[in-house]
């Protein structure tokens, strides 16, 4: 088993060795306050990309789950949990349960999304997220239109995994920037 571990940790090291240029990142050590009041350590990554498609463009196809696994594999992957219908587009204080995978064939485990907010008006997206052995991993999506035709899409993530924190804020940003990059790619192909 320990053996198993080694291997996932050494893949997941390996993938959080690419590089995207075209993502502006930051990354700070923070602290959170827990639900008993508890403050505890935790990290805020935020990427920042720049898109060549307008931000409700970008906003309407963000809305849908088979958009957001296509810019997220093979580095992570959500299935519904068995049984689990997930609707057609996001809906505002629901939690939806997931299967994660990363890597394209690690299964970390369940996967919970609670979407606290869906702004329409303002292309704000904050869910609170957890799974597996990570109890914060709350995301605050942001869409600012620059032009008719162009916007700035921005991740902010706060995350905690424990003694994991920092492996996990690795793969994370490596995660990110792979997704922006792929959500860069999506627009020139399919010119949204």
């Amino acid at each position: 088993m320990k053996e198993f571990f080694a291997l996932v940790i050494g893949l997941l090291i390996i993938q959080a060795c690419t590089v995207n240029r075209n993502v502006i990142v930051t990354k700070e050590k923070i602290e959170i306050v827990n639900q008993k009041g508890k403050t505890k350590k935790a990290r805020k990554l935020t990427f920042e990309s720049e898109l060549d498609c307008s931000a409700k463009q970008i906003w309407d196809a963000y809305q849908n789950f088979d958009f957001m696994n296509k810019i997220s594999k093979p580095k992570g992957k959500l299935k519904p949990k068995k049984g689990y219908q997930v609707p057609e587009k996001w809906i505002k204080s629901k939690i939806d349960s997931f299967n994660l995978t990363v890597l394209g064939f690690v299964p970390i485990g369940s996967h919970f999304i609670r979407w606290e907010k869906i702004d329409e008006e303002n292309f704000v997206i904050q869910t609170r997220e957890k799974g597996g052995f990570v109890s914060v991993w709350d995301n605050r999506i942001e869409i600012k239109p620059t032009s008719d035709s162009t916007c700035v899409y921005r991740d902010e993530l706060v995350l905690r995994a424990g003694i994991l924190t920092g492996f996990t804020t690795t793969w994370a940003k490596d995660f990110y920037k792979y997704r922006h990059k792929k959500l860069k790619e999506y627009c020139t192909q399919h010119g949204i």
